[in-house]
């Protein structure tokens, strides 16, 4: 069976947990990537076999940006437009 865990040799491993049977790793925190696009984390895999194995490796995770921002218009409209209802097209 193999086991999974985040060494905290980085800062950036704050920001994420690790499932040590899955693998699965979640955020702790939410990611914003105006603030910080890139994240290194070291990862340690072993096994349970004798003698114990294990092996570790640098996960770099890009954040993708989501457009988590409300529009901003260059003109504001000021009074609703109204169109005639006796316009031949309408």
């Amino acid at each position: 069976m193999l086991s999974y865990k985040i060494l905290e040799d980085t800062a950036d491993a704050e920001s994420f947990a690790i499932d040590e049977k899955t693998g699965l790793i979640t955020t702790l925190q939410s990611l914003d990537r105006e603030k910080k696009d890139l994240y290194n984390i070291i990862l340690e895999v072993s096994d349970d076999g004798q003698p114990r194995q294990s092996v570790t490796r640098i996960l770099q995770i890009s954040v993708i940006d989501v457009d988590d921002h409300v529009p901003h218009f260059a003109r504001e409209i000021v009074s609703p437009i109204r169109l005639d209802q006796k316009c031949p097209n309408f």
